[in-house]
């Protein structure tokens, strides 16, 4: 049936988002109001959140799937919040793969839930 269909690819689509999110890497929204000193030579590195860098930070496996984890439920929140359209965001879509993600989610989501929304009124009006 249509309803089916409209939330088995909603559903879809907000696994595929968070994992973008995690592969192209995440910037904490804290890490990039930091604001230094014009003349001062310290240079800061911000803390990224990416499946890469949670896989190469520790070679236990079990401290690896924790941080793997915690990655995918930060590109969670950054999914919903895209998708939701929220302004202050908790993370910052770091580089052009996963600003681009952003964009395409912000279309996609609302596009597959008026659908769903047109599938089920359509079940009812029978």
């Amino acid at each position: 049936s249509y309803r089916r269909a409209a939330l088995c690819l909603l559903l879809m689509i907000f696994l595929l988002f968070p994992g973008l999110f995690g592969w192209f890497g995440l910037l904490p929204m804290a890490s990039v109001r930091i604001v230094t000193p014009p003349l001062a030579n310290v240079h800061i590195q911000p803390l990224k959140s990416s499946w890469l860098e949670a896989w190469r930070a520790t070679p236990a496996a079990t401290e690896r799937g924790i941080k793997l984890l915690y990655v995918y439920g930060n590109a969670l929140l950054t999914s919903l919040e895209v998708a939701t359209f929220q302004r202050e965001r908790s993370f910052v879509p770091l580089g052009w793969g996963s600003k681009v993600a952003a964009i395409v989610e912000q279309v996609a989501v609302p596009g597959q839930l008026a659908l769903l929304l047109l599938a089920l009124r359509r079940r009812f009006r029978r």
